[in-house]
């Protein structure tokens, strides 16, 4: 029956090994969504995050082995000590403002080796940033070094990263991250420059003039 199923196009067939399916939204931005796979090969600090780029269902209905990276568009490597814990992989929501989807990854170091991470790598060209998670360069980071026992305030932050949309009204998406007692708001960088730009540009008061005293005023 699964058989049928796959020759009929309503499945994608794969091979034993697979953790978690997700949706990344649009990375590579030709307009159709695309496919995360999280790969544990020894827990902690060794996943492999593969990305399947949607498509026709005759290229998204082989057989794909989960430790093979040839048969992926794409695939990351998060490895300890770097890395040690993948709580999330996905993605649908474009942080950049450039019009293609970005990945969101939290990286947990709660029982590792500080800091952990939650990380947006940004989407576009997704091929030639495939690699480790630490040879990314075109990437935006929160650190948490806490990640150490019980009593340290941050412990197990980011347990999870997610996107929560425009929470502050400026305009662009924010995000929400969490430990194991606190949820987390942290606006959009490109929101905050955007203000502060406008005391730059001139006429922080709206009275038609700028001057120093005026936006010192506002700004405290």
């Amino acid at each position: 029956m699964f058989e049928e199923e796959v020759a009929q196009g309503r499945v994608c067939k794969v091979m034993p090994g697979w953790q978690v399916l997700t949706r990344l939204g649009d990375v590579n931005g030709d307009g159709i969504a695309d496919v995360g796979v999280t790969l544990t090969q020894r827990f902690p600090g060794d996943y492999l995050l593969h990305v399947i780029y949607g498509g026709a269902r005759s290229r998204l209905c082989t057989v794909r082995t989960p430790g093979r990276a040839a048969d992926f568009d794409a695939t990351f490597l998060a490895l300890a000590p770097y890395n040690w814990e993948i709580y999330e992989f996905w993605g649908g929501r474009d942080f950049d403002c450039d019009g293609i989807d970005d990945i969101l990854i939290s990286d947990c170091h709660l029982n590792g080796e500080p800091p952990g991470r939650a990380i947006v790598i940004f989407g576009g060209d997704i091929e030639s940033k495939a690699g480790p998670l630490s040879d990314i360069e075109d990437c935006f980071e929160l650190i948490n070094p806490e990640t150490r026992g019980e009593g340290n305030m941050y412990a197990g932050y980011p347990g999870r990263l997610e996107y929560t949309g425009d929470v502050n009204g400026d305009g662009y998406v924010d995000l929400a991250a969490y430990d194991k007692c606190h949820a987390y708001i942290y606006y959009n960088p490109l929101g905050a420059q955007h203000f502060v730009s406008d005391f730059v540009r001139g006429d922080a008061n709206q009275d038609g003039m700028m001057d120093i005293a005026d936006a010192i005023y506002v700004l405290q």
